[in-house]
């Protein structure tokens, strides 16, 4: 290990309380001489922002220093930092992969302090154990991700309430809020569903009265009366037939989910007009009348004395 990185090494011994996110996978390259300068300058700033009480702050700093050198001392110090932010599942991953990163490096009387640090978490928490049916679901905590089911052991969480949220694409999240103390085991069951899908017909039901009535929509053949069905939302003209009745025809407009009924009241096709009598037409009585003159003339001019026809000429 290079100098930089030994004394990188050191500071994380000697600063206990500092700490940082440590990534799923340590560094597989070396880190260069510049990575190791800005590892040490992040980690010493992460020292200062630890100490002034700013553990966000130093959290960020000395995860970025554990990105650009790799050092496992840095993940004691993360596992403290993210203890004192109550990410009691994130600490207690922190402090075993210390463990394990650190091996027999790690000085007996060292990792018994960590082991001691692990139970006294563990005295702290509760352990909850997210259910969720069916695919991979994405868990939150409090609105910070914990990772995707099924969850490879128990949440921790500090005494208190909770906001659990299972997420999973194209569904409706579900989420339970839990109160949990020190020491307790729950299971928690999640179920996110499918999302509902909006409707985008509707359900008509059309009766025709006093009789049953061949129906059209649009044009199309529908059924016979009463008829009751799905159509697709929109507007349409319903027209209603019956031999002897007047046909009936009607805008229909209907909308998505709507469940409506229809009443149509038919008409019977009136009667022809009945022909009058003989003698109430007026073509008669006109003939009558004419008749009558001309007879009328007849007598008179037959009556006439022969000579008043020198005077008055008929035709």
């Amino acid at each position: 290990m290079t100098p930089c990185a030994s004394r990188l090494g050191r500071v994380a011994v000697v600063a206990m309380l500092l700490a940082t996110a440590a990534p799923e996978v340590a560094r597989a390259e070396q880190p260069t001489p510049q990575q190791l300068a800005e590892a040490e300058a992040r980690y010493q700033r992460g020292v200062k922002l630890f100490r002034a009480g700013d553990h966000k702050g130093a959290l960020a700093e000395f995860e970025a220093a554990y990105t650009l050198a790799g050092a496992y001392e840095v993940l004691f110090n993360i596992a403290v930092t993210q203890k004192k932010l109550f990410r009691w599942g994130d600490a207690v991953r922190t402090f075993e992969r210390y463990l394990q990163d650190g091996g027999a490096a790690i000085a007996p009387a060292e990792r018994a302090a960590v082991e001691q640090e692990l139970a006294e978490i563990r005295k702290t928490v509760a352990e909850v154990t997210v259910v969720v049916a069916g695919a991979p679901a994405r868990i939150e905590v409090d609105g910070r991700a914990e990772g995707e089911t099924p969850l490879p052991r128990p949440l921790l969480l500090g005494p208190g309430e909770h906001t659990i949220r299972a997420t999973r694409p194209g569904e409706l999240p579900d989420e339970k809020v839990v109160r949990v103390v020190s020491g307790q085991t729950v299971e928690v069951v999640l179920a996110p569903a499918a999302a509902p899908v909006a409707p985008t017909t509707a359900t008509i039901s059309i009766v025709t009265r006093p009789v049953p009535g061949a129906l059209t929509l649009d044009g199309k053949p529908l059924g016979t009366a009463p008829w009751s069905g799905p159509i697709v939302a929109g507007g349409y003209q319903l027209r209603a037939h019956v031999d002897g009745y007047l046909d009936h025809t009607q805008e229909l407009v209907v909308t998505a989910g709507q469940d409506r009924e229809v009443a149509i009241e038919l008409f019977a096709v009136p009667p022809p007009p009945r022909p009058r009598p003989i003698y109430k037409q007026w073509w008669l009585w006109t003939g009558v009348a004419v008749t009558a003159g001309a007879v009328t003339g007849l007598v008179i001019y037959a009556s006439m004395p022969p000579e008043y026809d020198d005077v008055i000429r008929y035709p």
